[in-house]
């Protein structure tokens, strides 16, 4: 069973849900799941009813957490997959568009069946920021390879080890990431994402695949983490789906 996850935060995200219904490329891909879930934490009941409105993904199945800590979302993600007898899990916020309008994901899933463990896949990545990467390419389609790395290799070429940004693992593989020692201690979004992701796997080897292009990725448009904010609204201009924040 392959499940799709977008996780979105408190209200002043509807601009960001535009451009979701706009993004066709992302729709395709996530219509190819068994089921879509759709988080909201701590959001308003206007604000989900407009993303309802602006999603056309089929499957859809719509969660709502209020007063609870961040990390309690998570663990009750974790706990349902398990659940619902999950095999493979795809990871993306609110703020996550497709790079291109081009769709490079034809026959990507169906590999992704085939590899039943000890599988990761980072889509927000490609092999052109990693320094050392495996020469043995794995032909998905005639428009795209996935290749081997690591971890380490990441930090090696300034990159993180392992963030938020968009990925599709194996059930066992979540499991490994998503550990209570990480989940109690840290309960807001930012911490999680630097302590049980950035730090943690700098030190920590994980395997991974990369494609040779970016598929699909977080633009920060909105909150903390605004560094490339323009280049991130001209690749959404270009696409022709930006909506003004």
């Amino acid at each position: 069973m392959l499940v799709s996850f977008t996780q979105t935060y408190a209200d002043n995200r509807k601009s960001l849900y535009k451009m979701y219904a706009k993004d066709s490329v992302l729709i395709d891909f996530k219509n190819q799941f068994d089921l879509n879930i759709h988080s909201f934490h701590n959001c308003s009941k206007d604000t989900i009813h407009f993303y309802k409105k602006h999603n056309y993904v089929k499957n859809s199945e719509y969660w709502e957490f209020m007063g609870i800590p961040y990390s309690e979302t998570i663990k009750t993600l974790r706990d349902r997959l398990f659940e619902m007898g999950a095999t493979h899990f795809f990871w993306s916020q609110d703020d996550t568009f497709a790079q291109s309008n081009e769709i490079y994901h034809d026959g990507l899933l169906d590999y992704i069946k085939t590899q039943e463990r000890d599988f990761l896949i980072r889509l927000g990545y490609d092999i052109n920021m990693i320094k050392r990467i495996s020469p043995y390419p794995i032909e998905i389609n005639k428009k795209l390879n996935l290749y081997q790395t690591n971890s380490f290799y990441c930090v090696k070429s300034d990159c993180s080890s392992m963030c938020d940004h968009p990925y599709i693992a194996s059930i066992d593989v979540m499991e490994k990431i998503w550990l209570d020692e990480y989940l109690d201690q840290y309960t807001n979004v930012w911490k999680l994402e630097k302590r049980m992701l950035m730090n943690r796997f700098s030190k920590e080897y994980l395997e991974m695949l990369l494609p040779d292009k970016i598929l699909f990725r977080n633009h920060n448009l909105i909150g903390k983490n605004k560094r490339f904010r323009l280049s991130e609204i001209n690749n959404l201009k270009q696409r022709g789906i930006y909506a003004r924040t």
